[in-house]
């Protein structure tokens, strides 16, 4: 009740507004932090919790006390600055902001009162790679000095002025929280680290653990090594991950001492070049789990893998769009079907050009399979082009046929009429592959020829090409990218 009193009659006026000025300045447009969890965010907090500990050996925490004093900030304005470090790597956002508590007793009103007077200030601090670690260092002792000049304004009442909708699902402002304390005395300190010890490191601990925020880290400084917990909601994270979370930063810590025995590198080393895996790690994941090279038939063509699968797997479903199914058998013969027809009718030979303008659905499938059967490359064409872009690409590549969708037949037609390469306005055709027309006479050459329903024999290596792509043509006209069968 006294420090209340004291309280409400001490923050007001010009002091309260100064107060506010600040915080609201520090938080104006800050970010929540996206720290991508396991499990997806319960609409209310759940507040079931566990702990993991770790600890750093003596020479590493012997290493960083010295670099804190080095750089003139505190041993927790550094442990802090490893800590946006890693949040900064597992979340991929630079404005991060940390919630700390603090004692709260700097008044000499106050300072002999019994009673719980914590506090919690909001740091928020923008990380930028191309800064100096040291720099970040001592510009993070900056903020958190800067901040306590500002701790008497009850995190509550920031809340309140700041208008933040209520959300059920997470703390406001702050999801994480840091702490680093001395736990008194060096026999009590030993008592209650063997107590943090054997609570924190036991997989098999029954005590009830809360978590009232996302994670919680406390790093109990008083002894010779540094010992820590991370705090955390299982509801959103798996125990592996708040392990990797532990890795990264101690990582990242381990490096903060390589500075300290390297001056060069202390001058010289960015935040970006700064590692968050282990050698160990880094090799696994980089090299292990991307050793995926396989030897493959470099001398086949595509459809001619593509046949090898269909004798392997026929009946299995190869397309499906809307209501329309294929199997690998269906899907071959009526590619052999068109493949056989553009070669009677068209006089297909290998590396001619055929484009296609299609809307995607099964008969995409059918007419790139039946083109390369047919020893064709061909060349895709967007219905969605431009005209001039249409016209040029059938202009470059004089094209010998065009298949194409029946409603984009007659603007195909009336394009190439009008184009001002007379190959162009007087060979090419236009073949509406989904038309009754075209169905027609698929079927009429089946009845009368049953073997074009199977593979065609036409001499085509992996050498001839298989398509030509072109560019977006932003710097210009686009330009054709030819693509062999073995570049594919």
């Amino acid at each position: 009740k006294d420090f209340a009193l004291w309280q409400r009659s001490y923050l007001s006026g010009e002091r309260l507004e100064k107060q506010l000025s600040y915080w609201k300045d520090k938080l104006n447009g800050y970010e929540t932090l996206n720290l991508i969890t396991d499990y997806s965010r319960p609409s209310k907090i759940d507040y079931r919790g566990s702990d993991i500990g770790f600890e750093l050996d003596e020479a590493t925490s012997n290493s960083l006390k010295d670099l804190a004093k080095a750089l003139n900030v505190s041993l927790y304005s550094l442990l802090l600055a490893g800590y946006y470090l890693m949040l900064r790597a597992y979340s991929n956002q630079s404005d991060l902001v940390i919630g700390s508590p603090v004692a709260n007793r700097h008044y000499s009103q106050i300072e002999n009162l019994i009673g719980f007077f914590v506090n919690t200030l909001a740091l928020r601090v923008e990380v930028d790679s191309n800064l100096l670690v040291k720099d970040f260092i001592q510009h993070i002792g900056k903020e958190v000095v800067s901040a306590q000049f500002y701790q008497d304004l009850p995190f509550e009442k920031l809340v309140e002025e700041l208008g933040i909708a209520k959300d059920t699902s997470r703390h406001p402002i702050f999801q994480v929280m840091f702490s680093v304390q001395g736990f008194g005395s060096k026999q009590f300190s030993n008592q209650r680290s063997e107590l943090l010890q054997t609570y924190t490191l036991s997989s098999n601990a029954s005590l009830y653990s809360a978590a009232k925020f996302d994670i919680t880290t406390i790093i109990d400084d008083s002894q010779t090594t540094l010992r820590g917990s991370f705090n955390y909601a299982v509801s959103l994270y798996k125990e592996e991950t708040i392990f990797s979370f532990i890795e990264t930063y101690t990582e990242i810590l381990r490096q903060f001492v390589e500075l300290k025995e390297n001056k060069d590198k202390l001058e010289q080393t960015r935040i970006l070049d700064l590692h968050y895996l282990k050698a160990e790690q880094y090799q696994q994941i980089i090299y292990d789990w991307n050793a995926t090279d396989k030897e493959y038939p470099s001398d086949k063509t595509i459809h001619q893998l593509f046949e090898e699968q269909v004798v392997k797997t026929p009946d299995n479903i190869a397309i499906v769009y809307e209501d329309t199914k294929l199997t690998y058998r269906e899907l071959n013969e009526r590619s052999n079907q068109l493949a056989n027809y553009l070669r009677k009718e068209y006089d297909v030979q290998p590396d001619d050009l055929i484009a296609l303008c299609l809307d995607r659905s099964e008969y995409m499938l059918i007419a790139i399979l039946a083109v390369l059967k047919a020893g064709g490359a061909y060349v895709p064409m967007d219905p969605g082009y431009p005209e001039e872009r249409l016209k040029y690409i059938l202009e470059d590549t004089q094209a010998k046929v065009i298949l194409a969708n029946e409603i984009y037949q007659k603007q195909l037609i009336e394009l190439s009429k009008s184009s001002e390469s007379l190959v162009i306005a007087l060979k090419v055709s236009v073949v509406a592959i989904d038309s009754d027309a075209i169905k027609a006479a698929l079927n009429e050459q089946v009845l009368s020829d049953p073997i074009s329903l199977s593979n065609l024999l036409i001499h085509v290596t992996s050498k001839n090409l298989a398509y030509i792509i072109y560019t977006s043509g932003t710097t210009g006209n686009p330009k054709g990218v030819m693509v062999e069968h073995k570049g594919v």
